[in-house]
């Protein structure tokens, strides 16, 4: 979905391994996420990631689709997820 000679000011979801770690307590770029708007899933850390505003939004690398998108203060955390159709956080034994 780019057009030629636009760079995308997106990076994957990689970039947000740190918040994501802050928000679940474990690194979830490991993680399988299903869109629910057109029903992809993948591994969290293949998600379009912005991070340069005043939060974090991941979009789905299939259909652009916001998937989560959070924000925080020094108290508080807002935290909207309405894009994914579910997410699996396997963790280790």
């Amino acid at each position: 979905m780019s057009e030629p000679g636009v760079v995308p000011r997106h990076l994957d979801g990689n970039a947000a391994a740190g918040a994501l770690a802050e928000l679940f307590g474990t690194d979830i770029t490991g993680a399988m996420g299903t869109c629910t708007a057109c029903g992809n899933r993948a591994a969290m850390a293949e998600t379009h990631a912005y991070v340069d505003g005043p939060g974090v939004v991941l979009r789905c690398h299939a259909c652009d689709s916001v998937l989560m998108r959070w924000a925080t203060s020094r108290r508080t955390t807002w935290l909207e997820m309405s894009g994914l159709r579910s997410i699996e956080i396997t963790v280790a034994p």
